[in-house]
This record gives C-alpha cells, sequence and structure tokens, in this order.
C-alpha cells in the first residue's frame, strides 16, 4: 500500500486508501489471507513530517485455534505513524512509528499495514465462542459431528482415592 503525498496541497487531508490483493507477508500463523484493506487517514503536515493517524478495517480469514477451520472475520484498528523524509541530520532514524518516503514523496505503508492487522488480532482467534474444537484422540471436528472415542481417563494423582472409594463401597 503506498500513499502519495505529493498530489496534496493543502493540510489537514482525510484519505482512504483500498488494496485488494494482499502483498505483505504477516508471519502469523492464525491468518490465512487478507481478502481486503482499507486504511482511513487524517494527515497533517509540519514541515518535512506528516502527521498519519486513522484507523485500518480488514477482511481477513482466520484459522480458529480450537476446530482449526478457516472462517471469516474483520479485524478493525487504530494507527498513528509519522511520514518522514529519509535523511533527517544525515541520519536514517530507526523508530517504528515512522515510515520513510522517497523523492517523489511516495511511502510504502506495508509494514505499518502489517503491524495494525497483527495487533487487531485476537490472541487466539475462534469461529464462534462455543467452538467444541477437535477430539485429542481421533481429531474429528466436535462442531460437525460427535466422535465414537470412550475415553476414562484419571489424574494418577487421583488413583489412589478412586481405590479408597471402591473399597468402602463394596464394605457399604
Amino acid at each position: 500500500m503506498i500513499l502519495e503525498l505529493r498530489k496534496f496541497e493543502s493540510f489537514p487531508v482525510d484519505i482512504e486508501l483500498v488494496d485488494t490483493t494482499p502483498k505483505i507477508e504477516l508471519n502469523v500463523d492464525s491468518i490465512v489471507s487478507l481478502d481486503k484493506t482499507l486504511l482511513e487517514l487524517t494527515i497533517q503536515k509540519s514541515e518535512e513530517e506528516f502527521f498519519c493517524q486513522g484507523q485500518l478495517q480488514a477482511e481477513a480469514t482466520l484459522e480458529c485455534a480450537r476446530c482449526l477451520e478457516p472462517f471469516k472475520q474483520k479485524l478493525i484498528n487504530d494507527t498513528d505513524f509519522i511520514a518522514t523524509s529519509y535523511k533527517k541530520d544525515g541520519a536514517i532514524t530507526d523508530d517504528e512509528d515512522r515510515v520513510y518516503y522517497d523523492a517523489n514523496l511516495r511511502a510504502d505503508l506495508w509494514e505499518i499495514v502489517r503491524q495494525t492487522v497483527i495487533l487487531a488480532l485476537s490472541l487466539k482467534p475462534l469461529c464462534r465462542e462455543d467452538c467444541k474444537g477437535l477430539c485429542p484422540h481421533c481429531g474429528t471436528n466436535l462442531n460437525k459431528k460427535k466422535c465414537k472415542c470412550v475415553v476414562k481417563e484419571i489424574d494418577p494423582r487421583l488413583e489412589p482415592l478412586k481405590k479408597l472409594l471402591q473399597a468402602n463401597n463394596r464394605k457399604g
């Protein structure tokens, strides 16, 4: 997603940037794809810096943390950053809240978009709140069908208590 600052003559300015072809490597296992990304910004200018504030909305396909099925979710998150020239006092500042524009006043916003999308994600994305997940033994998606696994696991620390209860039941 490219921000072209040259086309604006007066500030503040409100803009919308839309992208339907995801080009970013998110490096997040739960994100299958981004289908559409909308970035709404208000831009202020002060000398050679452009202060950008706005909101990102992305239509994403995520993988459920419980059942591993893909599902669609709208991600929304606020963002703010500064677009500045590459050289200021002869040095490039390494600042995550900055993007750098070139001689044509074009700034690549993909890293800002990537960070904003990641921050919009929940820690455990779920296809629905009552997702039953997968059977830990056979792997059946319990949202689609019930498995036939019969598992009677007991915490080994409680095994002596079980034996004691069984002994009491036989006496009484």
